[in-house]
């Protein structure tokens, strides 16, 4: 799909194959792959259709289609997305700003809306308890488990910033150890990049972020060769941890404590929010999790903890 757009920049605009790469490449991958599949249900909608002929009718007459086909409100939102950005690549006009297609989409949300799965978060004690056990002896699947677990509800970071770090990049000092985050991460920008990662060492050496990243370093030395990132795999041949391992890893202790109904990613929001709730200070959790801003933060990450019901404390 994206080599087809490619084609279209230069034919179209006359781009040199260097710039065509790089015009595609402001956007992650992470979209490029998103926006794949909605792209290619474009083409087979418009059944040969030649692009230059289109226009904001035939967006609405394809996101009415997926509405009809009884996908809701944020599907049809990011297969607009997905078209719009297209036509802004190769035509220079983002049909998906069209005030009649924002009105479908509006008209959509009210019918079928895309409500927040969870409005409140989970209370990290319950995750804190669940970890605080002797890992010196557990087996390497567990201590693995562990130690993500444990540095990515401390940081506030997503999976996929943890699971980039390497070990070139993790500085150890008497009290604490400083990790490098040297990857492009979602939240890096023009200006901004991801602000070292700083644990310190507590007393507590079964919660310590210092003694377990450590204790997983030096159980793994053996197991990793040439393997220069952190996080490795628990069975032969050992090789990279992917993400989605990372993921599962979480994944299993988030089901052991009993929060099967939220996702890895949930880690960001109940750190955060727990950290509000114990007052602390808003700039720093902003700059620790990589926000820009309050309004995103307020919106997603900073939400009541669950089975806390602050009018019945008053009351009683």
């Amino acid at each position: 799909m994206w080599t087809y757009i490619k084609s279209q920049l230069l034919a179209e605009c006359q781009f040199s194959l260097v710039a065509a790469d790089l015009v595609i490449n402001s956007l992650r991958h992470s979209s490029q792959k998103q926006y794949a599949s909605y792209l290619k249900r474009f083409f087979d909608f418009l059944n040969g259709k030649p692009l230059h002929t289109c226009n904001e009718k035939d967006l609405i007459n394809y996101i009415e289609h997926l509405y009809s086909s009884g996908l809701g409100y944020s599907v049809c939102n990011t297969a607009r997305s997905a078209v719009s950005t297209m036509f802004d690549i190769i035509f220079k006009t983002p049909i998906g700003q069209d005030r009649h297609v924002s009105r479908l989409l509006k008209g959509i949300f009210e019918s079928r809306p895309a409500l927040p799965r969870h409005a409140q978060i989970w209370d990290t004690d319950v995750l804190v308890r669940l970890l605080d056990y002797d890992s010196d002896k557990v087996d390497l699947i567990k201590l693995s488990r562990k130690v993500v677990t444990l540095l990515v509800v401390l940081s506030c970071q997503r999976v996929s910033a943890i699971h980039s770090i390497m070990i070139d990049d993790v500085f150890w000092g008497d009290d604490h150890v400083t990790v490098k985050i040297t990857s492009l991460l979602k939240q890096s920008r023009k200006g901004f990049h991801q602000a070292p990662l700083t644990f310190k060492k507590y007393s507590n050496s079964n919660l310590c972020p210092y003694y377990q990243l450590k204790l997983y370093l030096e159980k793994t030395k053996e197991l990793r060769g040439g393997i220069r990132y952190v996080w490795i795999t628990t069975t032969l041949p050992t090789k990279r941890a992917q993400k989605q391992t990372v993921a599962n890893w979480i994944r299993f202790c988030l089901r052991e404590a009993g929060l099967a109904d939220f996702t890895p990613h949930s880690l960001r929001a109940a750190a955060a929010s727990k950290a509000i709730s114990k007052n602390v200070n808003v700039d720093a959790i902003l700059m620790a999790g990589g926000w820009s801003g309050t309004s995103v933060f307020a919106r997603f990450y900073n939400l009541p903890i669950r089975n806390v019901n602050p009018v019945a404390d008053a009351i009683l």
